[in-house]
């Protein structure tokens, strides 16, 4: 039921594009930066503080500085195939979707709950067939996340992550969802996701606070994306031993997340100048362990050298715990 689902929910784009925009594939060769786990406190926490004069400096808190390790990969676009690429095989899936949401939806959390979320609800019901929805956290990417003044504030992380480890994604359910009780069900009884839902969104100028937390994956680009586009995974070229736990002081919650060790066999995907209404949806979790569906992906923002030039990614993203 899933899959045809999956595959019903994505439109072809032929023709949507300029010419100049949509002409061959454009896989890129780049690199990656992984956890250095050979420097001692390498898993040292990473700290959000809550008091936003304090995170003003984040590299300067213990903990937060970390080594990495660069490694070259080419990363395919799935611009021709959107449809190969599915949520419990691959672990992320590509759906077509017009926001209804003027601009000034995305500027305040009060807009954002009533006028946003209740459209990625439908979206995540009808692409998975879950029953239950719970967004916890949101964020902007570029200058739509921070000032357009210093657009390296709440910028793409380009660092390979995972924002919850499977530890992780129980602390979320357990401490975002406050009847207690359905959070305990959830967590013992019930097969449960950790969904990012990411955008593009064509917006100028836009002004958000920054996250206490910094997750979301339905992931939605603001305007095109050309510089800094967002890379995942296919859960299947990542094994077990490469995910590194990292615990997350972000305001008053303590979570975990996943970082990684480099790996030449991790394959690695995105879509080329992806467009507002190209709407990636992508797994931090999957309580279901049967060896065969996709539970975690890795992601990273990265480098495409042939897009230096271009103004800066700006994006919305979205988490939520997703319930069957």
């Amino acid at each position: 039921m899933t899959a045809v689902l999956e595959q019903n929910t994505f439109i072809g784009r032929e023709n949507e594009r300029p010419e100049e925009q949509k002409e061959g594939i454009h896989d890129v060769i780049t690199s990656f930066s992984y956890l250095d786990t050979s420097i001692p406190g390498y898993n040292d926490p990473i700290t959000f503080p809550k008091d936003p004069k304090d995170r003003e400096n984040l590299l300067d808190i213990p903990g937060n500085r970390k080594t990495l390790v660069v490694q070259p990969a080419t990363v395919t676009d799935v611009t021709r195939d959107m449809r190969a690429y599915t949520l419990d095989t691959h672990g992320f899936h590509f759906v077509k979707h017009t926001t209804q949401c003027q601009k000034n939806a995305f500027l305040d959390e009060d807009d954002i709950r009533p006028q946003y979320y209740p459209e990625v609800e439908q979206l995540l019901k009808h692409v998975t067939g879950a029953t239950f929805v719970h967004f916890f956290d949101y964020a902007a990417r570029g200058p739509v996340g921070g000032n357009s003044e210093d657009p390296t504030m709440n910028g793409p992380v380009k660092s390979v992550h995972c924002d919850q480890s499977y530890d992780g994604a129980r602390k979320v359910v357990m401490s975002r969802i406050d009847d207690k009780e359905f959070a305990e069900e959830i967590v013992a009884n019930r097969r449960f996701q950790i969904i990012n839902v990411s955008r593009l969104c064509a917006m100028t100028k836009l002004t958000l606070p920054i996250p206490i937390a910094r997750r979301s994956q339905v992931w939605r680009p603001l305007k095109p994306v050309f510089k800094d586009p967002f890379a995942v995974t296919d859960a299947r070229s990542v094994p077990e031993s490469d995910l590194v736990g990292l615990p997350v002081l972000a305001g008053d919650y303590m979570d975990e997340s996943w970082a990684a060790r480099p790996n030449h066999a991790h394959r690695w995907y995105y879509t080329f100048a992806q467009q507002p209404d190209e709407v990636l949806i992508f797994k931090c979790f999957d309580s279901v362990n049967d060896g065969k569906t996709a539970r975690r992906v890795l992601h990273s923002a990265f480098t495409d050298p042939a897009q230096e030039h271009m103004a800066p990614r700006e994006s919305f993203e979205v988490r939520a715990v997703v319930v069957y």
